[in-house]
């Protein structure tokens, strides 16, 4: 699945306004460079949100909702595996990501979560530059 980063407009009454966001024009609220196209690592679904798993720049994850982004190609990743938590949060991530604290390792950079993230990074990347479908 290939997203690209949008600008959105800030002026939900609900949030408080991070003032970055307007200085700086060309990234999101969540540090996403407005117009890049990322790949999603997977999917989440909680809180009436759906939420995104993408790779910062530096091989950092972050989950953001799908709302900053626009769908240039909607193709699931075979390597993604579907899983419901007990508090129905539901979840289509590669199986190691539901590894104990793999985020947290990956943010820690455990050498063999970093690893293991690589190699799943780079199969779900290949598999997305071989999509058959773009939309327009």
């Amino acid at each position: 699945m290939r997203l690209r980063a949008v600008k959105q407009s800030h002026n939900r009454q609900d949030s408080v306004a991070d003032l970055d966001v307007y200085r700086r024009p060309d990234r999101t609220e969540y540090d996403l460079v407005v117009g890049k196209e990322y790949v999603a690592m997977g999917l989440g679904f909680w809180d009436g949100v759906v939420w995104v798993e993408i790779v910062l720049e530096g091989g950092f994850m972050l989950s953001v909702p799908i709302g900053e982004f626009e769908v240039i190609s909607g193709f699931v990743s075979r390597f993604w595996s579907l899983k419901v938590s007990g508090d129905g949060t539901v979840r289509l991530w590669p199986p190691s990501f539901y590894s104990r604290a793999y985020h947290s390792n990956l943010a820690d950079r455990v050498p063999d979560v970093v690893a293991d993230f690589e190699r799943v990074r780079a199969a779900v990347e290949k598999e997305d530059v071989a999509a058959p479908l773009r939309l327009e």
